[in-house]
């Protein structure tokens, strides 16, 4: 929801006589009151006492609204009576009417990172005996108050006892609580104060855990899109939103601090693609265009030119005319979309034919090598793209017909051709020359790392191809697969995740692999990428028999935590946990698990699990 903090600055007087007139529930007058609350585990979008919010907070669990004027007419008024001035009775207690002075509250709002508010609390007149109030919360799960019990008497009557009230977090995304600081009846010897009490305090405590709607790592850089439509990112330069180095390796970078990346005003993003090396982002904004950011040495930025740009609206791509983009994959120094009418464009470094162009030119560095001017990639006769990948120097794409077709770099057979010829940068190399790969299976969809990749197919098989020295490849050895015609199809064996368990989600960086499998726990494999990739030790898994299967654990990101997702970058990765909590662990040089230091995380004993932090990102 939108949020707007409100200061409220005025002196609240409820002045009550006796338990008659007050009534004896919340039912009526409970709109005035100011809590900070701890956050309960249900979606319950309010208050479950049965107590009301109307009029100081709308059924959306919205803070209070209204004109300035009216509010204050309503919170900060006078009840039944009581000093026209909003001020304690004279020094002296001579006058009788029995009330309360409530001063403050200092705001409306508490959250689930710790904000409060305060108010204070004061009699009207002298008390003939003592009088002891007892205060609450509606949701104790949002929020807590620090005084539960206030107690006045002839020698502190007229001074304002202060009453802080902080939210709660309860870890759970059940969206802004509504609550009331809650006041039973007085309890006192004297008469006039006996079963009054003042109006309840009525607040909204901000939820936290607006989980992100989905994250993408890069080189050194780490990216989350919230449902909301909107973007953070920290690590090298933060994609180039930040001028320093390294946001997130310091205290105080994060959470509140760390700026969202701007699109412009009512403008929100669908979808972010980060780089798997060079530095370069893109996003995919409500209007339906594309802005692209970060490093843009090779042109793979798209704008015809070599300047690097910073996070926000740079503008969008062109690609021909009439044309917009469906979906989009970033490579080391490259960009590959899939245009409204299925067709496949890449553009920026080109050095092994990795734009798909049967040349070697790089294209986008330039001015006039844009839009029309931009050849589309021959996927062969009749074929169009349904999904587009892309890696350091190569691209694939599912096509109509559920084939995959790979091409740029094939050293080390990461191209699945059943040869070590690079593919796509001379003549006659793509179209129907271009072999599809064959994986005994039908591909739902890839994951790419420098030098090898993963495909999930339909039925849950998990197969990869391509380097395999740090065990990558999850086949229990260190042979490379896909340069042989022998090493594919139906001989290429499916990665051995345990006894029945098979993968719903993968990510590769650099030389490792992660999976989230079907109970939701997280399984990662190949180099220790040079900091550990989660398992307490710096040792590669996979490439020895025993390492793959039952013999490779789950990662440990704390009791009873489950995952969401999974993205893995350079030498790190990062997890949404079942919480909607991301944590991050591997390599941290330049603040990429967004923890506030440089300390790497997961390749020594007592780092992960509870240990591990989670990514303060509101």
């Amino acid at each position: 929801m939108a949020r707007k903090r409100y200061v409220l600055s005025v002196l609240l007087v409820s002045a009550l006589f006796g338990a008659g007139a007050c009534g004896s529930g919340d039912d009526h007058g409970d709109s005035g009151s100011t809590p900070s609350g701890p956050d309960d585990p249900s979606a319950d979008g309010g208050a479950s006492d049965g107590s009301s919010h109307d009029g100081a907070n709308g059924s959306d669990g919205s803070a209070p609204h209204g004109d300035a004027d009216s509010q204050g007419a309503h919170e900060g008024g006078i009840q039944d009576g009581g000093p026209s001035d909003g001020s304690a009775s004279d020094a002296s207690g001579d006058a009788g009417a029995s009330g309360y002075v409530i001063s403050g509250p200092s705001g409306t709002i508490t959250s689930e990172d710790g904000d409060s508010v305060t108010f204070a609390l004061a009699l009207t007149s002298t008390p003939q005996a003592k009088v002891t109030l007892d205060l609450s919360v509606s949701l104790p799960l949002e929020a807590s108050i620090d005084k539960p019990q206030l107690v006045f008497d002839a020698t502190n009557w007229s001074k304002p006892q202060t009453v802080t009230v902080t939210g709660l977090d309860d870890a759970i995304l059940d969206g802004d609580q509504p609550y009331q600081v809650l006041f039973a009846p007085a309890t006192s010897t004297d008469a006039r104060y006996q079963g009054t009490k003042p109006a309840a305090l009525s607040l909204v405590n901000y939820d936290n855990d607006e989980g992100p709607l989905s994250l993408s790592t890069g080189d050194d850089t780490s990216l989350v899109l919230f449902a909301d439509g909107r973007v953070k990112a920290w690590g090298t330069r933060a994609a180039y939103t930040d001028p320093r180095f390294g946001v997130g390796d310091q205290p105080n970078e994060m959470g509140k601090s760390l700026a969202y990346v701007g699109f412009g005003v009512g403008h929100t993003v669908t979808n972010i693609v980060a780089s798997g090396n060079s530095g370069h982002v893109c996003a995919f904004v409500d209007d339906g265009s594309v802005h692209c950011w970060g490093n843009n040495d090779k042109g793979q930025l798209g704008f015809g030119d070599k300047v690097q740009r910073v996070a926000g609206p740079t503008g969008p791509l062109d690609l021909g005319t009439g044309r917009t983009i469906k979906s989009l994959a970033i490579g080391g120094a490259h960009s590959c979309a899939i245009l409204d009418n299925d067709s496949v464009k890449c553009w920026g470094q080109n050095i092994l034919g990795e734009l798909g162009l049967g040349d070697s030119v790089s294209r986008g560095d330039d001015p006039n090598e844009m839009g029309d001017n931009l050849p589309t990639v021959d996927l062969g006769t009749g074929r169009t793209a349904k999904a587009i990948f892309a890696a350091d120097t190569r691209s694939c794409a599912i096509l109509d017909d559920d084939s995959l077709k790979c091409w740029g770099e094939n050293g080390v057979g990461e191209l699945g051709i059943g040869a070590g010829l690079t593919r796509g940068d001379d003549p006659n190399e793509m179209g129907d020359n271009l072999p599809a790969v064959d994986l005994g299976g039908t591909p739902v969809t890839l994951t790419m790392g420098l030098s090898h990749t993963c495909a999930l197919l339909v039925g849950g098989a998990t197969k990869c191809w391509g380097f395999n020295n740090h065990g990558q490849l999850g086949l229990g050895d260190t042979r490379n697969r896909g340069l042989a015609p022998t090493d594919m199809g139906a001989n290429l064996p499916a990665v051995n995740l345990g006894t029945n368990r098979h993968a719903v989600a993968i990510s590769t960086s650099w030389a490792f692999t992660c999976a989230v499998l079907d109970d939701a726990h997280l399984k990662c494999w190949g180099a220790y990428a040079p900091s550990g990739f989660g398992l307490g030790n710096t040792n590669d898994r996979g490439g020895a028999v025993g390492d793959m299967g039952d013999g490779l654990p789950n990662l440990d990101l704390g009791p009873g935590r489950s995952v969401l997702s999974v993205s893995a970058g350079g030498s790190h990765a990062c997890a949404v946990l079942d919480n909607h909590r991301v944590k991050c662990w591997g390599y941290n040089a330049e603040g990429e698990l967004g923890l506030g230091d440089a300390v790497a995380r997961g390749g020594a004993p007592g780092q992960m699990g509870a240990a591990l932090p989670v990514v303060s990102l509101r």
